[in-house]
């Protein structure tokens, strides 16, 4: 089977716990859930190009640039609703 390198370790547990359930008796029809309650979700293995320019920023512009982010999300949001909405 092909999958992701970033959740192969993910996938090969899960795999894993349903043999053993197998082996132990379970019945197939009925199996238990087999997902632990904590997700994590995979490390990216690939940065980003715009890492090393993120990085050279102080705190106060990181905290800037994010506000402005949210911010331009937002408003994007609400003239997408007025667009739709007439």
């Amino acid at each position: 089977m092909r999958v992701p390198g970033a959740i192969a370790t993910q996938v090969e547990a899960l795999c894993s716990r349903y043999q053993n359930f197998l082996s132990d008796g379970g019945d197939p029809a009925n199996p238990r859930l087999f997902l632990e309650k904590t997700y994590e979700p995979p490390v990216a293995v690939k940065p980003c190009k715009h890492q090393p320019m993120w990085e050279e920023l102080n705190s106060r512009q990181r905290t800037y640039l994010s506000l402005i982010f949210e911010i331009d999300q937002q408003r994007q949001e609400f003239e997408r609703g007025n667009w739709h909405g007439g």
